[in-house]
C-alpha cells in the first residue's frame, strides 16, 4: 500500500483552537499538506513512533454512519409504499409523507394516481389523483420537474373528456413558459391565468420569472415569494444560483456566497435525508473562491456554518478512475478535514499542546476504514468521535490496492 505522512495545522483555526506555533507560516502548512501526498519515493520520512497499523489488513467493508431517524422514516415509508394497494393505505402514507417533505409526497401522489388508473377507478377519482400528482411535481432539476408534469398530464388526459381538455390547456401553458422571452407578454399572461385556475403556485412563479429580464434582480427575488411551498424549493434554489452568478460577475463575492448558501438550504429540502450532507454545489465553490481572494482562508466555511448550522460536502465517490492520484486524495482530505474540528475541539487538550497522528485507509469505493492513532485512547470518546466523522468522508472511487494515509494534526490549547 502507498503510505503518506504529514503535519497539518492551519485548518484548525476555524474551530477557534490556537494558532500554529511562533515562526510557522501558512506556506509551511501548505508545504506540509503537499508532503502528505507525495509519492513514497520522494516523501520525507516521518519521525517518531512506528507506522500505525502497518501489518493490519483493513476490513473489506467500511463502517457506515448511523442511520438517522429521518433516514429510517424515509426507508420505512418507501417499504410500505411499495406494498400499498388500497386508498386507505395510500391516504395514511400521504399524511405521513406531507410531514417528511416534498419528495416523499411526490412519490406517494404518483403511486396513488397510477394505482387509481390501473384499478379503473371512476373518472372523477382518476382526474383528482392526476391533479394531485401534478401539484406535487417540482423537486429536482427543471428537466425532472418537466418530465414529472408530462407524466401527470398524461394521466389527467386519460381520466376522461374534462381531464383531457384541462391537460391540453396546461400543456399549451407549459410550452409557452419553456420557450417564451420576457417580451412575449400575451403568451405568459395566458399561461399564468391557466396556472392560477389550477392553483399551481409553482408554475405561476415559473411563468412570472420567465417574463423578467436578467437585470431585474429585485423582481426575481420577489417572484420567489409567489410559491413558498416546499415543492418549490428546487425552483428557488436555481433562481438564487443565477443571482449568485450575476453577483460574482459584478464583483460582489460575499452576497454571491450568501445566495449560493441559501440555494443549498433550499436544495436540501427536496433531497433524501442521506444525501443532504453532500449537497455542495459548483455555485458555492465558485463564490467561495472569489470571496477568499480577499478574505482570510476559512472565512467562507465560517459563513457556511453560520448559514446552514453545519457544513456541506462534495461526494467525491461519484467520480471514479483507474487509480487514486495524490492530488485527488489531497483535495478530498482537505475538503473533509473540517469534520474533525468538533472532535479535536471538544476532546483535545485544553492546555499546552497536543499532536495527534491519525491514520486511515481509503477503500476502492471511496469510503474510509481502519481509523487509528498513536496517542489517542482507542476506546475513548475522542477516538469514537473521529471514527464517527470519518464514516462520512467520500474519496473518488478507484481500482488497485487500497491507499493508506497517515497524517499529524497539531492542536494547541487556548482559554475557552
Amino acid at each position: 500500500m502507498n503510505r503518506w505522512a504529514a503535519c497539518l495545522a492551519g485548518w484548525l483555526a476555524v474551530a477557534s483552537l490556537a494558532q500554529p506555533p511562533p515562526g510557522a507560516t501558512e506556506d509551511d502548512d501548505d508545504k506540509a499538506l503537499e508532503d502528505a501526498f507525495a509519492p513514497p519515493s520522494t516523501a520525507t520520512p516521518s519521525p517518531g513512533p512506528p507506522q500505525i497499523g502497518a501489518d493490519v489488513p483493513p476490513p473489506k467493508v467500511a463502517e457506515q454512519p448511523p442511520e438517522t431517524e429521518e433516514e429510517r422514516a424515509e426507508r420505512d415509508l418507501a417499504s410500505r409504499l411499495a406494498a400499498a394497494a388500497t386508498d386507505a393505505d395510500l391516504a395514511a402514507l400521504a399524511k405521513e409523507a406531507a410531514a417528511m417533505g416534498p419528495l416523499p409526497s411526490l412519490r406517494v401522489a404518483e403511486r396513488w394516481a397510477i394505482t387509481a388508473a390501473a384499478a379503473h377507478a371512476p373518472a372523477p377519482a382518476r382526474a383528482a389523483h392526476a391533479r394531485a400528482w401534478l401539484l406535487a411535481c417540482g423537486p429536482g432539476s427543471a428537466r425532472e420537474a418537466a418530465r414529472c408534469r408530462d407524466r401527470a398530464l398524461d394521466a389527467l388526459r386519460e381520466s376522461g373528456a374534462p381531464g383531457k381538455a384541462e391537460a391540453t390547456r396546461l400543456e399549451e401553458a407549459d410550452r409557452c413558459v419553456a420557450s417564451a422571452s420576457p417580451t412575449e407578454r400575451a403568451c405568459l399572461s395566458k399561461a399564468i391565468a391557466a396556472y392560477r385556475r389550477s392553483r399551481d403556485r409553482l408554475m405561476v412563479a415559473r411563468a412570472t420569472l420567465a417574463g423578467l429580464k436578467p437585470e431585474d434582480a429585485v423582481k426575481r427575488r420577489a417572484a420567489l415569494k409567489l410559491c413558498p411551498d416546499p415543492r418549490c424549493a428546487s425552483m428557488r434554489a436555481a433562481t438564487l444560483e443565477q443571482l449568485a452568478a450575476d453577483e460574482l460577475e459584478a464583483g460582489q463575492a460575499e452576497p454571491a456566497v450568501r445566495d449560493a448558501l441559501e440555494a443549498i438550504k433550499q436544495r436540501r429540502v427536496v433531497l433524501p435525508a442521506s444525501q443532504r450532507l453532500y449537497a455542495r454545489t459548483d455555485a458555492l465553490d465558485r463564490a467561495c473562491a472569489a470571496f477568499e481572494r480577499a478574505a482570510p482562508r476559512g472565512k467562507c466555511r465560517a459563513l457556511e456554518h453560520e448559514a446552514l448550522g453545519g457544513y456541506v460536502f462534495r461526494d467525491y465517490s461519484r467520480k471514479s478512475g483507474a487509480t487514486l492520484s495524490a492530488s485527488e486524495a489531497r483535495e478530498a482530505t482537505d475538503h473533509y478535514s473540517v469534520l474533525l474540528t468538533p472532535c479535536l475541539s471538544e476532546y483535545g487538550e485544553k492546555s499546552g499542546s497536543g499532536r495527534y497522528k491519525i491514520s486511515w485507509t481509503i477503500l476502492n469505493d471511496g469510503r474510509v476504514t481502519n481509523v487509528d492513532a498513536v496517542n489517542i485512547d482507542p476506546q475513548g470518546r475522542m477516538m469514537g468521535c473521529l471514527k464517527s466523522q470519518f464514516t462520512r468522508w467520500r474519496y473518488p472511487r478507484y481500482k488497485g490496492e487500497w491507499q493508506h494515509v497517515e497524517q499529524e494534526f497539531r492542536v494547541s490549547g487556548t482559554t475557552r
